[in-house]
């Protein structure tokens, strides 16, 4: 609007139009047309709709955490399916590395049967693992076994039917009981955790873990730098070809160091935890490694174990960028740990070709230079023969000469044969 239309709409404006208006309507609500408001009938309309959507409301909330319990149950059940097999797994691999200590104790036991110290020791060993093994049995009775028994009870009490009506006291006796195991268990399974995270503190303070892989990389370094001794004390006849391989050994370690350097280098400037605090790495560790790409419904239930075991993060950072750069981090941590052995183990396997290279090499020289001897004796023995013969010649043609000129044939045929001979 702009302003002369603005200034026309103003002036147009009388106040007996509003009398007159005012009037009309107070005029009219007589009229059978209106009706007064019956505020009561609203009223009750209003207040049925209420209840009504009241009631939906409740019906979708039930409906939304049916569905809900449903979500977790299924997801529980999968949990279930994947902790069994895990628990199976590491059954198999704490009786497979009892096992391999018990043998290995009674072997050195054994072997040391006459070394009174390394006796001492060994026995001391057996009967720290037989109260290991006391002290674990007691741990199972006072905490696994009862569960398991009131389990057992429960299952046999819901199966036999609904309890009488002088079993109530009975059964609220037992929902306390219930209540007391829980409570107990997860007053152990906290001072578990407790005991755990100070032992996984008390190893990390010590870099145990990151010193022993340093060692150990460092001298299986060492040892492929050194050149062999077979090749440093080997025979050879000829010294440029033993020269050569130990310079192609040379040569095989500096490529090989070059690029452990370059990896140990990337390493030193990579975080062993990823940004995450030792714990918390451990549990995303474990988890990850519970939940094989080749299961189905993967990406979820690892996400919902996460968000379990990791309650201090959310569910958006979970499923945002703070998990797929850890995830990132670590898979680029744990490619170079691979990268690093990889290089040693090619590296060992190209050392140990090429010893074996050398050793034909040198076996090959040592065959030729003796074929050399055995033709330059051979040659040298025919020099010498020949020698002998033309000495024998000689002395043969010098006789002959001599008896020529004593003897003087009278035949000339005689005289001819005889010329004939000594030339």
């Amino acid at each position: 609007m702009s302003g002369r239309d603005l200034r026309a709409f103003l002036a147009g404006h009388r106040a007996e139009d509003t009398e007159k208006l005012t009037q009309r309507v107070m005029n009219e609500l007589g009229l059978s047309k209106y009706k007064p408001v019956q505020y009561e009938e609203l009223q009750a309309l209003v207040e049925a709709k209420r209840l009504s959507t009241e009631c939906i409301e409740h019906k979708v909330q039930q409906t939304l955490r049916a569905v809900q319990e449903r979500k977790q149950t299924c997801l529980l059940r999968q949990h279930r399916q994947v902790w069994t097999s895990e628990n199976h797994r590491l059954d198999k691999a704490r009786e497979k590395a009892e096992t391999d200590v018990r043998s290995f104790l009674v072997r050195s036991r054994l072997e040391h049967r006459e070394d009174g110290d390394a006796r001492d020791v060994m026995s001391e060993l057996l009967d720290y693992e037989l109260h290991l093994e006391e002290e674990r049995d007691a741990f199972r009775s006072a905490t696994v076994l009862p569960v398991c028994q009131l389990k057992e009870d429960l299952q046999w009490r819901m199966t036999s039917g609904p309890p009488a009506a002088n079993q109530h006291a009975e059964w609220e006796e037992i929902l306390q009981q219930v209540v007391f195991v829980k409570e107990q268990q997860q007053t152990l399974m906290d001072t578990l955790e407790e005991e755990g995270f100070s032992l996984q503190q008390e190893l990390s303070a010590y870099g145990l873990q990151a010193s022993l892989d340093t060692a150990a990389v460092q001298e299986h370094a060492g040892a492929l730098m050194k050149v062999p001794q077979e090749v440093l004390t080997a025979d050879c006849p000829y010294t440029d070809l033993k020269m050569s391989l130990i310079s192609a050994f040379h040569s095989l370690s500096d490529k090989y160091t070059q690029q452990l350097d370059t990896v140990h280098n990337r390493l030193q400037g990579m975080d062993r935890n990823c940004g995450w605090s030792e714990q918390d790495h451990l549990r995303f560790l474990h988890t990850v490694s519970q939940y094989r790409p080749q299961l189905r419904n993967h990406r979820g239930l690892c996400l919902d174990m996460l968000h379990r075991v990791l309650p201090h993060y959310s569910t958006a950072e979970l499923q945002g960028q703070k998990l797929n750069s850890h995830g990132r981090s670590w898979d680029w941590y744990r490619f170079s740990v691979e990268r690093e052995k990889l290089l040693l183990e090619s590296w060992s396997r190209d050392w140990t070709a090429l010893l074996l290279r050398a050793l034909e090499v040198l076996e090959e020289a040592r065959a030729e230079h003796g074929e050399q001897q055995n033709l330059q004796k051979h040659r040298t023995h025919q020099q010498h023969i020949c020698a002998q013969l033309k000495h024998k010649v000689t002395h043969t043609h010098t006789h002959i000469g001599q008896s020529h000129q004593n003897i003087q044939p009278s035949d000339p045929k005689l005289l001819n044969l005889y010329t004939f001979f000594l030339l």
